[in-house]
């Protein structure tokens, strides 16, 4: 089974919004911890997901986490074929008073439970005010449009003690449309918006148990008066940071009373997970211009290294 690194990893996206000329505002995507440290539990059994949809879900939800590489899928039927040949209830799976016994036999492991609560899809058409051409005709414009919804409860809970571990409600909904003039549009196909609806539903669950990326956008500061900088900056841009270091390095040593160096400094060095020196450096910057901006951006640093400790923590093997 592959491991998450320990360290936040922070991936340059290719595009980049430009906000006026003194600042350039990069996408980054980061690596976050899992919302709710599992421990050592590697072993995840997939129980029953009731309700219209369910089925689907489970598929859906099996697929996730098989994908993060960080669980072991157990079989349910091996799971309950095992427990019942140990002379244990099918309840004993999640039951406190036979847990203990069930944990002895398939280790740390944790079990998925679940109920689709909303599982649909609407569809609405929409008829435009007529509307005169160039030569005096009438023609009107049509727009159907299709919304699927679902919203789930899932419970995770702890195989080995029958401890609830968490209980995530995700919501999701998903629309499309189709438009004609003169003509009514065909009805749209719920399948694909009901499949991406669940994923989404999915793919919340997921962030309570695994890390995951997240994008965010951090703003280099340009200035003419400072050569050098707009190469950085450009580095940065195409991710290559390690360049961007060394370019807003070089800036720093020659203009090192302008906090706008270190500020640019200490956000590649963060991008690059060098957390202890991205904190230095933006804290100087702070120190020598107090703005909000710059104190967000060291309160970042400080989260951002915190979560690196979190995910080191929930990479390591057998964390308790």
């Amino acid at each position: 089974m592959g491991h998450c690194t320990p360290r936040v990893v922070a991936l340059l996206a290719f595009a980049v919004l430009v906000s006026g000329c003194a600042s350039t505002t990069v996408q980054v995507k980061v690596l976050r911890p899992a919302e709710i440290d599992l421990g050592g539990i590697r072993r995840i059994a997939l129980g029953e997901i009731s309700g219209t949809g369910g089925e689907e879900l489970a598929g859906t939800l099996a697929t996730g986490l098989f994908n993060t590489g960080r669980f072991e899928i157990l079989d349910r039927q091996h799971l309950e074929t095992l427990v019942r040949e140990h002379q244990l209830a099918a309840g004993g799976l999640v039951n406190p008073e036979t847990a203990a016994q069930t944990g002895s036999l398939v280790g740390s492991a944790a079990i998925v439970l679940g109920r689709v609560t909303e599982h649909r899809f609407t569809e609405t058409l929409e008829v435009g005010s007529p509307k005169k051409d160039g030569e005096g005709n009438e023609h009107r414009k049509y727009t159907r449009r299709g919304t699927a919804r679902v919203a789930a409860t899932l419970q995770i809970t702890d195989i080995a003690t029958g401890r609830v571990i968490a209980i995530r409600q995700p919501t999701a909904v998903k629309s499309a449309a189709l438009t004609s003039t003169d003509a009514i549009p065909g009805h749209i196909d719920p399948s694909p918006l009901l499949a991406a609806a669940r994923e989404k539903c999915v793919a919340d669950f997921l962030r309570a148990v695994a890390p995951h990326e997240v994008s965010e956008s951090v703003e280099f500061e340009d200035d003419d008066d400072l050569p050098g900088t707009k190469r950085g900056i450009e580095f940065a841009k195409g991710g290559d940071l390690e360049r961007a270091v060394t370019a807003f390095q070089e800036v720093v040593a020659l203009h090192s009373t302008k906090a706008r160096t270190h500020y640019n400094l200490g956000l590649a060095l963060l991008c690059l997970g060098r957390y202890d020196e991205a904190i230095a450096s933006l804290d100087l910057a702070y120190g020598m211009t107090a703005s909000r901006k710059y104190a967000r951006a060291l309160a970042r640093a400080r989260e951002w290294k915190a979560n690196a400790e979190r995910l080191r923590q929930q990479s390591a093997p057998g964390t308790p």
